[in-house]
């Protein structure tokens, strides 16, 4: 093998290991930014959650509708407090929907349907928001708020009176 042979071997090996490293290079960059965007993904998560819990703690009367069952009726003065959080919490777990399986979670898939079936069993104003809205929110999470609803109203479940009622 004269020099030219040799010299062109070594540089081809030479493009081979330097291409070789850019593709290691490559993946770990893009493996760090998977990281990244399932960080951010629960960052923002847990930053809506709060905001949610937040409400809650400034206006403890809405808790009763949103974990203990009570429903309110349209010409309530608590109606448009009520409505607002209902749509601050139907947008959160439609936000869980919106993203399944496209980012990493905090939690499980099913720890996440467990716990948004939980406050769709017991807030019939949720219930009620996302079926009449249905074309804003995942059909997934539409027919969850709509079974839901048919199974309580099957067993006869009516509507809790919020007059005379004590804020927790």
């Amino acid at each position: 093998m004269n020099t030219y042979e040799s010299t062109t071997l070594l540089l081809a090996i030479l493009q081979l290991l330097i291409s070789g490293l850019g593709f290691i290079v490559v993946a770990w960059t893009l493996r760090i930014l998977v990281r990244q965007l399932d960080a951010q993904s629960s960052a923002g998560v847990a930053t809506r959650q709060l905001e949610f819990d937040k409400v809650i703690l400034e206006h403890p009367s809405l808790y009763g509708y949103f974990y203990q069952g009570r429903d309110i009726a349209p010409d309530d003065p608590e109606y448009a407090r009520v409505m607002a959080a209902t749509q601050l919490l139907a947008n959160y777990f439609d936000g869980y929907f919106q993203q399944e399986d496209m980012y990493r979670q905090m939690w499980p898939d099913i720890k996440w349907k467990d716990y948004i079936q939980d406050h769709v069993a017991n807030s019939p104003v949720l219930r009620r928001y996302v079926v009449e809205n249905s074309t804003w929110f995942a059909p997934e999470f539409v027919q969850m708020c709509h079974s839901h609803g048919h199974s309580r109203t099957a067993s006869n479940q009516t509507l809790q009176p919020t007059a005379g009622r004590s804020d927790v």
